[in-house]
């Protein structure tokens, strides 16, 4: 089993990173999906060795160009950096993998309930082809839940996101309608909704208005008391975003990178 998709985030620093420790400070920038880890690990860094760090999530893409333009000593990424990014770069850059969580599905409905979509009806709800809750086709999946008649409001990233970017590379390959009209990327055209930075942000316009529905990471969602949705994945199950179902997710990728 496997949630909605899976984050992978990427830390990067430049070779030049020691030269911080000098001016006894660390700065760095980027995606805000892992950015309460990295706060906590920051300040358990800080405090065993003194070195003071300063961490901004500011979006994937944010935090890339930042590293690229040597503002920053390190940065983290949801979305690994293509080869145009890289280029820029005139030193090494050391990737690593620190973590991987889920992109959840949440909205706001009366009583929260746990709902459940096919890629087909999630990537129509987010295109603004389903616009309202009590649509036929999300009453056939939730057939047991009464679905409100209320207006759908879509609330997305409008920066250079890694979550953007997760989410919309799930559904170009999930749904043939997203492929053609949106496409995957960390920044893409979205047909509908309201754009905002950051996943707080986004987590926190949900919160606040009744009928809407978005993408955070998973741990955003359990901060605002948010209900998430169960996405039907591949064997035709509907699975909720877990710790258990993150880690199962990226140790069935990790024994598939294996084996090829």
């Amino acid at each position: 089993m496997k949630p909605i998709c899976i984050g992978l985030a990427i830390w990067m620093a430049v070779a030049s990173a020691s030269q911080a420790l000098a001016d006894d400070i660390l700065n760095g920038a980027g995606a805000t999906f892992p950015a309460p880890l990295y706060q906590l690990w920051l300040d358990t860094f800080e405090k065993e060795t003194g070195i003071r760090t300063d961490y901004q999530g500011v979006g994937s893409g944010e935090g890339i160009k930042r590293l690229v333009g040597r503002s920053v000593d390190f940065g983290a990424t949801d979305a690994v950096l293509t080869d145009e990014e890289l280029a820029k770069v005139n030193q090494p850059i050391l990737h690593m993998p620190t973590c991987v969580g889920a992109v959840a599905i949440t909205y706001n409905l009366p009583g929260s309930p746990t709902l459940n979509f096919t890629a087909d009806v999630l990537a129509d709800i987010l295109r603004g082809v389903i616009v309202n809750w009590s649509d036929g086709r999300i009453r056939a999946l939730n057939p047991n839940i009464r679905v409100e008649n209320l207006d759908i409001t879509v609330v997305h990233r409008s920066d250079s996101s890694g979550t953007n970017f997760s989410l919309t590379e799930y559904l170009t390959r999930t749904s043939t309608a997203w492929k053609v009209h949106v496409g995957t990327g960390k920044k893409v055209k979205w047909p509908v909704g309201m754009g905002l930075d950051g996943n707080g942000a986004v987590a926190r316009m949900i919160s606040h208005t009744p009928g809407a529905v978005g993408y955070v990471s998973y741990n955003y969602a359990l901060e605002n008391h948010l209900p998430v949705a169960a996405i039907k994945n591949g064997a035709g199950h509907f699975v909720l975003p877990s710790t258990r179902s993150v880690s199962l997710a990226a140790s069935w990728s990790a024994m598939r990178l294996t084996r090829s």
